[in-house]
């Protein structure tokens, strides 16, 4: 995690069972480069676009718009004539 520089955006539910929370913390810390967490609130293991799928979306456009740059400059995303980001926008 260290020697990434891409950026992550790392989303864990707080009633997690199955990972516990202080993982994805300790993951988050030990990234290098832009990084994002968000623990949602009464969410279980994958369940938080289920548990505030509104948030969810609102938070997640709002990270990939702040780092398409770096992402869209790595060559495999640049398959064909349309890139997966110019799809998302």
């Amino acid at each position: 995690m260290k020697k990434t520089t891409l950026p992550i955006f790392f989303i864990h539910g707080d009633q997690d069972e199955l990972v516990p929370t202080e993982m994805v913390h300790r993951l988050y810390e030990a990234a290098g480069g832009q990084k994002e967490i968000w623990i949602v609130k009464g969410a279980g293991h994958t369940e938080g676009y289920t548990v505030a799928e509104e948030e969810y979306q609102k938070r997640l456009h709002a990270f990939l718009k702040e780092n398409l740059k770096v992402w869209s400059k790595l060559p495999l995303l640049k398959k064909g004539k349309k890139s997966f980001w110019r799809i998302i926008k």
